[in-house]
């Protein structure tokens, strides 16, 4: 039967998953900067074509730029708790590896085994879904009107 000093590792990994996704955005920022370029790359190719249709181009990759930089506005007040809700899991990790080598020789239960794995795992598994969710939640609608022109922009 397993004892508790054989779980600390556990906690060792989620302290460092803690800090390390207190710092990561790069969902965020991968999607953003991605969409930025190529916002910026249709407004440079229409801006200078005199057709009607580079005019309508141009017009709607100005619009879907606004539409971005309010999707980002909004993006960066949904996520701006999850660094402090990532460092109270590294937090609690440091607590359970304190409790753990405090009671060493302690023999662990299922219970005891699922509450571990979800302290120093689950929780950020949790986390980086629901940060990826938001990101397309805010970027998904955006990037389906820059991929498909036919796509209305009231839908963004």
């Amino acid at each position: 039967m397993p004892q508790f000093a054989d779980f600390s590792s556990f906690f060792e990994v989620g302290i460092g998953l803690g800090v390390g996704l207190s710092l990561f955005r790069i969902p965020i920022d991968n999607r953003k900067f991605a969409l930025i370029r190529r916002v910026d790359n249709e407004l440079r190719l229409f801006s200078h074509q005199g057709t009607q249709v580079a005019v309508e181009r141009f017009e709607r990759a100005g619009e879907l730029s606004i539409l971005l930089d309010a999707a980002v506005l909004r993006l960066e007040k949904q996520v701006k708790d999850f660094p402090i809700i990532s460092l109270i899991g590294s937090l609690l990790n440091a607590m359970m590896l304190f409790r753990v080598a405090m009671s060493s020789s302690q023999y662990v239960t299922a219970a005891d085994i699922w509450l571990f794995a979800f302290v120093s795992i689950g929780w950020y598994v949790l986390m980086s879904l629901t940060i990826i969710w938001f990101v397309d939640r805010a970027f998904g609608n955006i990037e389906r009107c820059l991929n498909d022109p036919s796509i209305p922009l009231n839908s963004a």
